[in-house]
Order: C-alpha cells, then sequence, then structure tokens
C-alpha cells in the first residue's frame, strides 16, 4: 500500500485521489470508449468437468499482447524492471469462446511500467483437451473499475469506468459497455462506436444491497455473522451482525468515487463477544470510509486504518430470496 500522496487504493481495480503523470510502458493495443449503459449480470461458473482449466495452470501460463515478446507468469507474476504484469487472483471467468462445447478461461491481468499508470489486460486461454492454448490478451484501459463482467454467447461483456470530461488520467469516473471475441484465434474487441457517456453518481448505489466479505485484506468477515449494507437516497442501513444501523453518506462532486459517510446510529442489542468485536470494528472503520468503488461487480469502501494506511471493506451483492 502507498500514502495518500501516492497510490490510494487497490481492490483488484486501481484509481488515484489526484491526477498523476502517465506510465513509461508501452501497451500493445488501445482500446475505444462505448456505450454508457451499465448491465449486470451473472458470471459464468467455473467448470466442473476434469478437462477444466485450473487456476494452478493459468497463474502459469503464457500470455501474448502485452508487449512485443509474450510473457510467461510465475505463479501469477512477471517482473522485467520497470515492468510488470500481475495476474488478478479470483477473477476468472469460464465460458465456451470458440465454440466447441468446451469452457474456456478468460482471465485479468495488471500491467505497470514503473509511472502511476496501471492497464488492465483480458486475455484468453483456449481449452484443447485439457491443455492450455493462449488466445492473446487485449487492453482495456489504465486504471480502470470493472463493474460487472460475463461471458455470453460467445462474448466477453464488460462494464468499465473510462475517461469522460473533467477526469483527469487518475480518476474515469464514467460508465461505458466493452466486448471481446475470438477472431482467428486471437481474442480482439468488437465493442461499438462510442456513444455519450453517463458519470457515475450516487444513483448507481441507490438501492442496491450487500453482504460484507472482508474487513480488510487479512480479516474476512465471521461466517456466523451476516454483516449488511445497503443504499438508498444518500441513507445507509443494514446490520452489524448484531445490530441494526443507519448513516448518511455523500459523494463528491469532482470525484463521485470520494466518500463521506456520517456517524453510526444503531441499536443495543447483546450478543456474543467475538460477533460484537466484529461490529464494533466494522462501525468504527465504516465511519472513516473516504472512497468507494467497483471490484469486478464487487463493492470496496477504503479507509486508512490505524497505521495511516489504505485498506478496504469488501462487498459482494446480496441476492434476494426467491418467494416459495
Amino acid at each position: 500500500m502507498k500514502t495518500i500522496l501516492g497510490l490510494v487504493l487497490i481492490f483488484g481495480f486501481v484509481f488515484l485521489a489526484a491526477c498523476s503523470s502517465a506510465s513509461t510502458s508501452k501497451p500493445a493495443t488501445e482500446t475505444d470508449a462505448i456505450t454508457a449503459e451499465q448491465e449486470a449480470g451473472p458470471v459464468a461458473e467455473v467448470g466442473q468437468d476434469d478437462s477444466s482449466l485450473s487456476v494452478e495452470d493459468l497463474i502459469n501460463a503464457t500470455y501474448s499482447g502485452i508487449y512485443e515478446d509474450a510473457v510467461t507468469l510465475q505463479d501469477g507474476s512477471f517482473e522485467d524492471q520497470p515492468f510488470t504484469v500481475e495476474y488478478q487472483e479470483d477473477r476468472e471467468l469460464y465460458g465456451d469462446l470458440d465454440g466447441d462445447g468446451v469452457e474456456d478461461a478468460v482471465v485479468f491481468l495488471i500491467e505497470r511500467g514503473g509511472g502511476t499508470a496501471a492497464f488492465t489486460y483480458i486475455a484468453a486461454q483456449l481449452n484443447q483437451d485439457g491443455q492450455l492454448v493462449d488466445a492473446g490478451a487485449v487492453m482495456v484501459e489504465d486504471r480502470t473499475q470493472i463493474l460487472a463482467e460475463i461471458i455470453e454467447d460467445g462474448q466477453v461483456v464488460l462494464e468499465i469506468t473510462t475517461r469522460g470530461p473533467g477526469d483527469g488520467d487518475c480518476c474515469p469516473s464514467y460508465k461505458t459497455r466493452r466486448t471481446y471475441t475470438l477472431e482467428s484465434g486471437r481474442l480482439v474487441d468488437t465493442s461499438a462506436e462510442p456513444q455519450d457517456l453517463v458519470r457515475i453518481s450516487a444513483d448507481d448505489l441507490n438501492g442496491t444491497n450487500w453482504i460484507l466479505l472482508e474487513l480488510n485484506y487479512d480479516l474476512p468477515s465471521l461466517a456466523d455473522s451476516q454483516v449488511t449494507i445497503s443504499f438508498q437516497d444518500n441513507r445507509i442501513s443494514g446490520s452489524g451482525g448484531c445490530n441494526n444501523y443507519i448513516s448518511n453518506f455523500s459523494l463528491s462532486e469532482d470525484n463521485p468515487f470520494v466518500m463521506t459517510v456520517e456517524p453510526v446510529v444503531s441499536t443495543r442489542k447483546a450478543c456474543p463477544d467475538a460477533i460484537l468485536d466484529q461490529e464494533n470494528a466494522y462501525f468504527k472503520v465504516l465511519e472513516s470510509v473516504s472512497l468507494w468503488g467497483y471490484d469486478h461487480g464487487q463493492l470496496a469502501l477504503a479507509y486508512l486504518d490505524e497505521q495511516g494506511e489504505y485498506s478496504r471493506l469488501l462487498f459482494a451483492p446480496q441476492v434476494e430470496a426467491e418467494n416459495n
């Protein structure tokens, strides 16, 4: 983690609180901004048969399309200073890209070149009899966030943030859609022509409901306690795992990912010590949240920890129970 003057937030996506200088890296391909509608959908599930491509193979695979020469990862990393490529863990998509009825794999890579830029790449590995076949990587954008992702009808569809009017290099804050398809065995950007962009706002949080996964990078939430957060008309509410709570939030006009949360008000029900300890810790960091964003369809709320470094609350979408 970096100080507030440097890298402010890494959730799997990257963005900065202030504008930064350009990177010295030389990505192979650039893609265009397109439509501004967000259309979240279910993520394709991992195949269950013996021929499925394993994560172990993917984090040690060879990927072309980032530099002139292909790179081979070792335990998810490639380094040739000042250039680095990092595999994004637990972000794999599985689905049939080439129409052979077998699930292929799509992964996300972050490339850095000594500057502050962090280029997200989408890469495909085809499944031929359980063996990896590199189908290339395509650059998505610099310091983008991925709002949603899906493989559908042989296409990869991403909802991402992109730069629009008033945005600096650091902070893309407009929504757009990208599509990727195989052509002659290579992954290519097949996005439509650019259209009007819509900026991220509190409306994107309005009516959404989430379940806490992690209090910080190294601390998952308790399995026997469900912590939730809901957003409605600049108000947040939910359960701390024991007590219900409410608060208010606001977003900055200059950067809609800058968030201020007012003091939390909660009920006072008694619960087991472990649950109350987690709840108190959750309320404390929730009140200190200063940034929010998306991490591949999950919600991340960033805060400064006791050491003055950025950490984050990570939430998964809360799925409503179906009516019987």
